[in-house]
């Protein structure tokens, strides 16, 4: 585990392990925990803005129920709450604060207890599918993946993995899981969803879903240059290509780590999903993940505390911190995506915002002055190089792009017959600059005219 610095300003700390986050749309975010033997379980709201994460504003108590899991419902109107002794509530989002529209939960969850009695044990994951009508769900202790009607709350399917647990489930957009299943089956299927799922053995499957019928699509090989790679957690690109990206731990002798993935889509029916991009992503284990809503970030929490912002194009890693000196057990990112919640088993909540929003936080006057200044300068270069046109570098530069072999520079600035048209010293200029510009820099410069 590393060493967390002192609290920081985007950082608060709620007095118990926490375990699941969610962020609807506003400046306000839920967090949940507790765990008994002292600690009350509750869900705890605070308030992040301009850089600063509030103390507690609020809680809502749920008795022995210890929440595990928590996620916005479609429209971001309610929360549901996965409990570790089984079930789910769902609690409306309210407000008490007409000014400030400070946030209080009402629950009307009874259809959803009543549904779900009949599976005991801790929820895993939970996933709304991209139209927001389906919700799987995924246990802990009976390896049960349980896929419902939103908001009937109706189950559709159920079935059990040949796994100790499910840990992650997650819905492919429905656009790009049409196009994958009519291209494996040659016809357009009907009202079909794309879930994949990770296994407490480490397998990751993609399973076709529909009402009261699953079939398993794909089963997807981990890299293969470690002695031990697991998948540990799982979630589809929210556009373009259907990309299917997972974590996947791995342990070789002593040394153990992550790394991000890419799969997908096959070729062809019955072809295999292949690996098509890999990184390294941490050295210790990863515990949770995240997909902003437009796609654009993952966002991934690790065994040692770290939470790491991931730009999805390329999975190279755009941003680091420290969230926890424990475990990262949940992150989450905000609706418009400009920020990313992490929370973890030390009762710290961290919040990272991401290059959109540290770019779009400089102030209007701050940008004005700025503009001000640069219409300035360029003002007063113009006045300059007219006043001394044999000192503007730009009409070196374009023959340095005209002649663009060094020899041919020397010798027509040297001699009287074809002679560039330049003054004295431009001509100077041009020939030191074709006599040290290093050879990449010189290509740079020849490209960019």
């Amino acid at each position: 585990m590393g060493k967390k610095p002192a609290q920081r300003p985007n950082e608060a700390k709620y007095g118990m392990a926490l375990y699941g986050a969610a962020w609807p749309e506003g400046e306000y975010f839920f967090v949940c925990g507790g765990g008994g033997h002292g600690l009350v379980n509750r869900i705890v709201w605070g308030r992040y803005r301009d850089g600063r994460c509030s103390d507690q504003l609020g809680d809502y108590k749920l008795g022995k129920e210890t929440p595990m899991r928590m996620l916005i419902c479609p429209w971001g109107s309610s929360l549901l709450v996965g409990n570790a002794n089984g079930g789910i509530r769902r609690l409306q989002i309210g407000s008490d604060d007409s000014a400030e529209h400070k946030p209080k939960l009402v629950e009307v969850s009874a259809a959803f207890q009543e549904s779900l009695a009949g599976i005991p044990g801790e929820v895993a994951a939970m996933r709304f599918n991209s139209r927001g009508n389906m919700l799987a769900v995924s246990f802990r202790e009976n390896s049960t993946v349980q896929v419902i009607a939103y908001p009937s709350m109706k189950e559709l399917v159920a079935w059990k993995l040949d796994d100790p647990e499910v840990k992650d489930v997650d819905f492919c957009p429905h656009t790009a899981a049409a196009a994958i299943l009519q291209q494996q089956q040659q016809q357009q299927p009907s009202g079909a969803e794309l879930l994949a799922t990770v296994g407490g053995n480490g397998v990751c499957r993609v399973w076709e879903v529909r009402a009261n019928q699953q079939q398993l699509v794909a089963t997807l090989e981990p890299p293969k240059d470690k002695a031990k790679c697991v998948f540990a957690r799982c979630c589809w690109a929210r556009s373009g290509q259907p990309l299917l990206f997972a974590l996947v731990n791995y342990r070789m002798g002593k040394d153990q780590g992550s790394y991000l993935v890419a799969y997908g889509p096959p070729e062809g029916p019955g072809k295999p999903w292949p690996l098509l991009k890999k990184v390294k992503a941490n050295n210790s284990p990863a515990s949770a993940m995240d997909i902003s809503k437009h796609g654009e970030w993952i966002a991934a929490g690790y065994s040692d505390g770290m939470l790491r912002v991931y730009h999805s194009d390329t999975l190279m890693m755009k941003s680091e911190a420290m969230a926890s000196i424990a475990f990262v057990s949940s992150v989450s990112f905000n609706a418009d995506n400009s920020a990313v919640i992490a929370v973890g088993g030390d009762a710290n909540c961290y919040v990272m915002e991401t290059v959109a929003r540290r770019e779009a936080g400089i102030g209007a006057a701050v940008r004005s002055l700025l503009l001000f200044l640069l219409l300035c300068l360029a003002a007063a270069a113009l006045l300059h190089f007219y006043q001394h046109p044999e000192a503007l570098p730009y009409t070196a530069l374009q023959y340095l792009q005209q002649y663009h072999k060094r020899p041919d520079i020397v010798q027509r600035c040297g001699s009287s017959e074809g002679a560039l048209p330049l003054q004295p010293q431009a001509c100077e200029w041009l020939q030191r600059a074709a006599e040290v510009l290093p050879d990449e820099l010189y290509r740079q410069q020849h490209d960019e005219l």
